[in-house]
C-alpha cells in the first residue's frame, strides 16, 4: 500500500514538474522574440537625418582655388582638424604635443573672403601650418571668421624649434584687460575626480576644478555648480605649454558651437607652389558647423584639436580617435572636461524634438555601418559624386521613406551668403555682408602673423634669459613678458579713447548680459526648486491616501483569505474521512488478495523446484560438454600451432634464401661494377695512349711541314739571289705549289689521326657493349633462380596451409559427431529419467 500511495507521489510531482518547465520554456521564448522584435524596430530606427544631406552643389573646384592654379596640385580637404581658435580641445595632463622631425614652411600669404559674417565682433584669424600624419606631410588650416568671445583677443600659436625637430606652440583666448603674460613651472597633475554630490537642480552644470598658483607654490581650487545659460557656454581654464613655461589661461563665457563664425577647408599641396611670390590663398570653400556636424566630429587623445569629417575606420580607431558623442562630459578620463558636451547635453537643448547627443550617437551608429554614406575626404569628390547624384535616379530608400545619400559637409561662401536658413535652435540666422576695402583686411590678416612672430620672439627671449629650473620646479620664479602691441595703423588720441570707451561699454554690456543671464537661471532654478517641493508635498498627500486605501484593502484582502482557509479545512477533513473509508476497504480486499497469492505462491514454488532440479542436470551436461569441447579446442590449437610454426620456420627459410640470393646479386653487382670500371680506366688509358700518338704525329707532321717550309723558304731565298731578274709570276706560282704541297701534307696528317681515334673508339665501344651484353645476361640468369625459388617456396607454403586447413577441418567434423552422440545420449538420458 506505501509502495502505491509513494508511486502515486512520485508521478504527480513529475507531471507537475513537466508543466512548469514547458511553461517556463513559453516564457523565455516570448521574452526572446519580444526582445528579437525590440532590437529590430531598434535597428529600422537607425535612419539617416535627411537634414543631414546637403544641397546639390555644382561648382566647379577650379572656382575655388586661386587664380592661374591647378585643381590637381591643390585639394580641399574634408577629413582634417578644425581651427583651435575655432574650437579646442580641454586636456588637462599639461603635456606638450608631438615633436615633428620635418621643419615646416613659412606662412602663406591669405586673404579673408570676400564676404563676412554680420557681428560687431567677427574677427579674421589667419592659419596655420599642421602635420598630417595620415598624409605624412604638412596641410594648411584655413583662416577663419570668428564672432569672438566677449572681452576676449587671440594670441595666435608658432611652431617652435627644438633639439631633433620642430613643435606646435598653440594659440589661445586670453582677456583684452590682460596687458602681460606670466610663464609658470610646470603645475602638478590634476586633482580632479568629478562631482561628489548631486546638482541642485537640471539648471545647473559643473565645471571642474584647477590649479592655481599663489605665492610660488600650487593651490588647488575644487570645482563647483554653476547655472546654465541657453545661448553661452563656459570654457574652463586650464594652462598652455611653451618651451618657456605655462601659461594660465583663465575661463571665460563663448559662444555656442554653431554660432561662432565660419570655418573654411584645409588645404593639402601636391607640390610647394606656395612658396611662389605671387601666391595668395583665398578660401572660399565652407564647412558646415551646424547640427550636421556633430556625428562626424572626432576628438583625439593627447591631442587639442576636434576633428571633422570621415574617422570612421580601425586605423583611426587604433590611433586614439573617438567620437565626440561618445566621450561624455568628462572625456577619455575623469580629469578631462568638455565644454561642448556638457553644454549640448543639457536637457533644454534640443534637436528634433531628442536630445543632441543622444541624436549625434544615432547617426554616427548609422554612418558607421554604412561606409558608402560617409562624407568623403576631398571637396573634388564632393562635387563629382553630387554631379552623378543630380544625374542619377536614385532607387536607394531606407525602411524610414529618407534617400540614402552621400553625406556634404562643405558648401561655398557665395552659395552660403546667397542662402540663410533658420538656425535648428530658433537663434538668429547668420548673415554675410560683402567686403569694399580689402586693403584693410589684408592688414588685418598681416597683423595675424605679425602678432605670431613676435610671440616667438618673445618667448625665445624668455627661454634664453630666464634662470635653470633647479630639481624643485615648483620653486622656479616666474617670469614676466608684456604682450606685443597689436600691428595697427596710425590712429589720433581721440580714435584711440573713442575706440578704448566703445570696447569698455561692450564689455560692460556683456557683463551685465552674463549677470541678468545668470540671475534669470538662478531664478528659473528657485521656481523649479520651489514646484518641485510643491510636486514633492503633493506626492506625499496622494501617497499617503493610497497607504490608507491599500491598508482596507488589506484588511479585506485578509478576511478573505480566512474564510478560504476555514473552507479548505472543512474539505480537507471531508477528504480525510473519505480516505479513511477507502483505506478500510482496501486493507480488506489486500488481505483477501493476499490469501489467494499465498496459495498460489505455494504452487509455483513446488513447480520452481522440480524445474531448479531439471536445469542443474541439464547444467551439468553441458558443462561436461563444454569441458570436452574446450579438450578438443586445445588440441586444435595445438595442431594450428604446430602448422603454425612450421610454416613460419619454412617462410623464415624462404625469406633467408631470398637474402642470400639478393646478398649474391649485390655481390654480382659489385663485380660488375668493378669490372665495369676497370673497362672505363683501360679505355681512358687507350684514349689517352691514342690521343697522345695523334698529338705526337701532329707534331711531327707540323714539324716536317715546317722543315718543309724552311727549305722551300731556303729555296726562294736562293732562288730570288739567283733569279732577282725573274718575273713576278714565275715567285708566285713557286709560292703557290709550295702552298699547295704543304695543305696536301697537313690534311693527310689530320686524316691519318682522325682514322686512328675513330678505330680506338670503336674498339672501346664494342668492349663496352660486350661487357654490358654479359651483365644483362647474368642478371636476367640470377632474376630467373629467384623466380624459381620463390615460386618453389610459395607452392610449399600453400601446400601446407591446405594441409592445415584438412586437418582442421577433419577435426571439426570430428568434433561435430562426438557433440551429436553426446547431445543423443543426453536426450535419451533425460526421457529415461
Amino acid at each position: 500500500m506505501r509502495r502505491q500511495l509513494i508511486i502515486k507521489s512520485t508521478t504527480k510531482r513529475c507531471w507537475i514538474a513537466a508543466l512548469c518547465s514547458v511553461l517556463f520554456g513559453l516564457l523565455s521564448a516570448s521574452f526572446l522574440v519580444g526582445q528579437e522584435h525590440s532590437v529590430l524596430v531598434a535597428e529600422n530606427q537607425l535612419v539617416q537625418d535627411p537634414a543631414l544631406i546637403g544641397p546639390p552643389i555644382t561648382v566647379n573646384p577650379e572656382e575655388l582655388l586661386p587664380p592661374n592654379q591647378d585643381p590637381e596640385e591643390m585639394e580641399l580637404l574634408m577629413r582634417a582638424p578644425l581651427h583651435e581658435a575655432f574650437a579646442e580641445v580641454l586636456e588637462t595632463s599639461y603635456e606638450p604635443g608631438p615633436l615633428v622631425l620635418r621643419e615646416p614652411p613659412e606662412l602663406i600669404e591669405e586673404l579673408p573672403p570676400e564676404y563676412k559674417p554680420e557681428g560687431e565682433n567677427v574677427l579674421w584669424i589667419s592659419g596655420y601650418w599642421y602635420w598630417d600624419e595620415d598624409r605624412d606631410d604638412f596641410i594648411w588650416i584655413s583662416g577663419v571668421w570668428r564672432d569672438a568671445p566677449p572681452s576676449q583677443r587671440w594670441v595666435p600659436g608658432y611652431w617652435a624649434t627644438e633639439v631633433g625637430g620642430f613643435r606646435w606652440v598653440r594659440g589661445f583666448w586670453i582677456g583684452e584687460e590682460i596687458d602681460e603674460l606670466i610663464y609658470l613651472p610646470q603645475p602638478p597633475a590634476p586633482l580632479e575626480v568629478g562631482p561628489s554630490t548631486p546638482a541642485p537642480s537640471e539648471d545647473f552644470f559643473y565645471t571642474p576644478g584647477t590649479w592655481v598658483h599663489r605665492d610660488s607654490r600650487y593651490i588647488w581650487q575644487p570645482g563647483h555648480y554653476a547655472p546654465f545659460i541657453e545661448d553661452i557656454m563656459w570654457v574652463p581654464p586650464t594652462y598652455v605649454w611653451t618651451p618657456s613655461g605655462y601659461i594660465f589661461r583663465p575661463g571665460y563665457w563663448d559662444r555656442p558651437f554653431d554660432c561662432r563664425g565660419t570655418v573654411f577647408a584645409p588645404v593639402a599641396f601636391r607640390r610647394p607652389i606656395f612658396r611662389a611670390a605671387s601666391f595668395v590663398l583665398r578660401p572660399r570653400c565652407v564647412i558646415d558647423t551646424g547640427f550636421g556636424l556633430f556625428p562626424h566630429l572626432f576628438v583625439r587623445r593627447g591631442f587639442r584639436h576636434y576633428y571633422f569629417g570621415n574617422y570612421y575606420d580601425a586605423r583611426f580607431v587604433g590611433g586614439g580617435f573617438c567620437p565626440w558623442s561618445n566621450i561624455g562630459h568628462f572625456g577619455f578620463h575623469r580629469t578631462q572636461f568638455d565644454p561642448l558636451y556638457s553644454f549640448y547635453g543639457s536637457p533644454f537643448i534640443r534637436y528634433r524634438n531628442t536630445s543632441v547627443i543622444h541624436w549625434a550617437q544615432g547617426q554616427h551608429v548609422f554612418f558607421n555601418q554604412n561606409a558608402h554614406l560617409r562624407p568623403p575626404v576631398v571637396f573634388n569628390l564632393n562635387v563629382v559624386n553630387q554631379r552623378v547624384n543630380n544625374n542619377v535616379i536614385i532607387n536607394n530608400i531606407n525602411q524610414g521613406g529618407f534617400p540614402q545619400q552621400q553625406v556634404f559637409l562643405a558648401d561655398t561662401i557665395d552659395r552660403r551668403a546667397r542662402q540663410t536658413s533658420a538656425s535648428h535652435l530658433d537663434r538668429q540666422a547668420q548673415r554675410y555682408v560683402r567686403l569694399n576695402e580689402q586693403q584693410q583686411q589684408q592688414e588685418q590678416a598681416a597683423v595675424n602673423r605679425d602678432l605670431a612672430r613676435q610671440r616667438r620672439d618673445l618667448e625665445r627671449h624668455v627661454r634664453q634669459t630666464r634662470p635653470t629650473q633647479t630639481a624643485n620646479a615648483t620653486t622656479t620664479p616666474p617670469a614676466r613678458v608684456k604682450l606685443p602691441a597689436e600691428v595697427r595703423q596710425a590712429e589720433t588720441i581721440a580714435q584711440r579713447t573713442q575706440r578704448e570707451a566703445e570696447r569698455a561699454t561692450q564689455r560692460a554690456q556683456a557683463d551685465a548680459k552674463i549677470r541678468e543671464k545668470q540671475t534669470e537661471a538662478v531664478a528659473r532654478a528657485e521656481a523649479r526648486r520651489v514646484n518641485t517641493q510643491q510636486q514633492k508635498s503633493d506626492r506625499d498627500i496622494a501617497n499617503q491616501a493610497r497607504d490608507s486605501q491599500r491598508a482596507t484593502e488589506r484588511v479585506a484582502q485578509g478576511q478573505q483569505r480566512q474564510d478560504r482557509r476555514t473552507e479548505i479545512q472543512n474539505r480537507t477533513e471531508q477528504q480525510r474521512t473519505q480516505r479513511e473509508t477507502n483505506e478500510l476497504t482496501r486493507r480488506r480486499e489486500v488481505e483477501d488478495k493476499s490469501q489467494e497469492q499465498k496459495s498460489q505462491n505455494a504452487a509455483r514454488q513446488q513447480a520452481l523446484e522440480e524445474l531448479r532440479n531439471a536445469r542443474t542436470t541439464e547444467r551439468r551436461d553441458n558443462v561436461q560438454d563444454r569441458n570436452q569441447q574446450r579438450q578438443v579446442e586445445t588440441q586444435q590449437r595445438r595442431v594450428d600451432s604446430a602448422a603454425q610454426q612450421q610454416a613460419s620456420q619454412q617462410q623464415r627459410a624462404a625469406q633467408e634464401a631470398a637474402r642470400r640470393a639478393q646478398t649474391t646479386e649485390r655481390r654480382d653487382t659489385i663485380q660488375d661494377r668493378n669490372q665495369q670500371r676497370q673497362v672505363e680506366t683501360q679505355q681512358r688509358r687507350v684514349d689517352s695512349a691514342a690521343q697522345q700518338q695523334a698529338a705526337h704525329q701532329q707534331r711531327a707532321a707540323e714539324a716536317a711541314a715546317r722543315q718543309q717550309q724552311n727549305a722551300a723558304r731556303d729555296q726562294q731565298r736562293q732562288a730570288q739571289i739567283q733569279q732577282r731578274s725573274t718575273d713576278a709570276a714565275r715567285q708566285q706560282a713557286a709560292s703557290q705549289q709550295a702552298s699547295q704541297q704543304q695543305a696536301a701534307q697537313q690534311r693527310a696528317a689530320q686524316q691519318q689521326a682522325s682514322q686512328l681515334q675513330a678505330a680506338q673508339q670503336r674498339a672501346a665501344q664494342q668492349q663496352v657493349s660486350q661487357q654490358r651484353a654479359a651483365q644483362q645476361k647474368a642478371a636476367q640468369q640470377q632474376a630467373s633462380q629467384q623466380r624459381a625459388a620463390q615460386q618453389q617456396a610459395a607452392q610449399q607454403h600453400a601446400a601446407q596451409q591446405r594441409a592445415a586447413q584438412r586437418q582442421a577441418s577433419e577435426q571439426q567434423r570430428m568434433n561435430r559427431q562426438t557433440e551429436r552422440q553426446d547431445r543423443n545420449q543426453g536426450g535419451g538420458g533425460g526421457r529415461k529419467k
